[in-house]
């Protein structure tokens, strides 16, 4: 089981400032949910998460809120993550398509050229071959390897979702 552990003295320090929704509803400050998910992303899929939040007795009443807000943000974090996976990977399909056609067409176009002798020819037929392959990178490595990363993020953001939220309450200070 993993343990990950946060502080705060107010609940604004939990919270975007800038987000005008409801407090339930509140997307939580982009530092909480960078140190959160860097946290997490850190544990493999198979280990249990909980989340320990440090804060004053004062906001005991809020407890509920606060993980209802937890799990209501990464839950809409990784809707928004499937979204944006789906309109990749239909991209890519497109760009592997576009990527194919370039290819064939610089392939066409060297052998068209034929087989002459002279330094321009060669670079000429050696370019077309490059730009043809090249033409396939960028889709090759949006389909086949940012898919390991993006699952993992899925896989994360799922587990956050459902994440245990446990409190540390500690006397509030009279400053």
């Amino acid at each position: 089981m993993a343990l990950i552990e946060i502080h705060i003295r107010t609940l604004a320090q939990l919270h975007d400032s800038l987000d005008p929704a409801p407090f339930h509803e509140k997307a939580l400050d982009p530092r909480a949910e960078e140190y959160i998910l860097g946290c997490a992303s850190d544990y493999p899929a198979n280990c249990e998460l909980r989340l320990l939040v440090h804060a004053p007795e004062s906001l005991r009443l809020h407890a509920g809120e606060v993980a209802s807000a937890v799990h209501t943000h990464f839950n809409l974090a990784l809707q928004q993550a499937k979204r944006r996976y789906r309109l990749r990977m239909r991209i890519g399909g497109y760009s592997l398509a576009v990527g194919t056609l370039v290819l064939v067409v610089c392939l066409a176009l060297r052998s068209l050229l034929g087989v002459q002798d002279g330094h321009l020819h060669a670079a000429v037929a050696e370019g077309l071959l490059i730009l043809g392959w090249v033409a396939l990178w960028r889709p090759a490595e949006v389909l086949l390897y940012e898919r390991w990363e993006i699952r993992h993020k899925h896989q994360t953001l799922a587990r956050l979702a459902a994440i245990a939220v446990e409190f540390a309450f500690f006397a509030d200070r009279a400053d």
